[in-house]
Parts: C-alpha cells; sequence; structure tokens
C-alpha cells in the first residue's frame, strides 16, 4: 500500500474524491492534527464563553500597579 498527500479544497477537492470513487478507490479525509495541547485549547474556549456571558472582572490600570 501507498499513500498519496492531496492537498486541495473546494470544487477540486470534491472532483478528486469522484474519481476516485469512480475507480473503486478506498480513501480517508484526515483533518490536520493541532500543534495545542488539548487542555490548554479546552481553557481557552471556556475563558471566551465567560466573556461572552459576562462573567469577567476589569481591572483598571492604576489598580494594577499598586
Amino acid at each position: 500500500m501507498e499513500t498519496i498527500i492531496i492537498r486541495s479544497a473546494g470544487k477540486k477537492l470534491q472532483k478528486v474524491k469522484a474519481y476516485l470513487k469512480s475507480l473503486d478507490i478506498a480513501y480517508k479525509v484526515a483533518e490536520p492534527e493541532s500543534p495545542y495541547d488539548p487542555e490548554f485549547v479546552k481553557k481557552i474556549q471556556e475563558s471566551q464563553e465567560d466573556l461572552k456571558n459576562g462573567r469577567v472582572r476589569r481591572i483598571s490600570l492604576d489598580d494594577i500597579w499598586k
């Protein structure tokens, strides 16, 4: 078995998939792996959700340097 990597999107990718299907060739579509730790991504998403829901504490610049 050999592996061929095709980097494409949109109509071109759909045409490639249709061609492979017409030749009865099995293929697999894989999502690229994220370089970020999943726990880190989860924390960032939770903090963004907190911001949307107003669960934040604002500190003025004058108070930071005290």
